[in-house]
C-alpha cells in the first residue's frame, strides 16, 4: 500500500489535523465563539465543555510528539489506534452532527486505517522507527 515512510507521513498529518480540530473546537467553546454558537442551540451547555475537547486533543498531540521523538513508537502507534477507535465510538453514541464533526471523523477513520496498516507490517519493519526507510 506504500512505503512505511509515506504511510507514516500521512499518519503525522492526519494526527496533527484531528488534534488541532479538537483544540479549535475546545477554544471556541471556552470563548463562546461562532462555532459553539452555530452548533449548540441549547443555552444550558456550559462553555467549559471546551476543556473536554482540548483534553481529547492532548493524547493525539502528545502521542505524536513521543513518536516523532522516537520514544517507543510502536507502543504509541498502538495506543493511537485504540484511542482513535474509542473516539469514533464515543462520537457515534453522543457526538455532534455538523460539517466539522463529519470532517474530523473522516480524518479519524483514515488515520485509524493507516495505523492498522502500519501495525500489520512485519515486525522487522514495524520495530524500526516509522520515519526510517523501508
Amino acid at each position: 500500500m506504500g512505503s512505511v515512510r509515506g504511510l507514516f507521513g500521512w499518519v503525522v498529518l492526519l494526527t496533527l489535523a484531528t488534534g488541532l480540530i479538537h483544540v479549535y473546537i475546545g477554544v471556541d467553546f471556552l470563548l463562546e465563539g461562532p462555532y459553539a454558537d452555530a452548533v449548540i442551540d441549547d443555552p444550558t451547555v456550559d462553555p467549559a465543555v471546551g476543556i473536554v475537547f482540548i483534553g481529547m486533543a492532548i493524547p493525539y498531540l502528545v502521542g505524536l510528539a513521543l513518536i516523532l521523538g522516537g520514544v517507543r513508537p510502536l507502543l504509541w502507534l498502538r495506543v493511537g489506534a485504540g484511542y482513535t477507535a474509542l473516539l469514533l465510538v464515543l462520537w457515534a453514541v453522543a457526538g455532534g452532527r455538523d460539517m466539522l464533526a463529519y470532517a474530523d471523523k473522516a480524518i479519524e477513520i483514515a488515520l485509524l486505517v493507516l495505523l492498522v496498516v502500519l501495525l500489520r507490517r512485519p515486525v522487522e519493519s514495524a520495530a524500526r522507527s516509522p520515519m526510517g526507510t523501508d
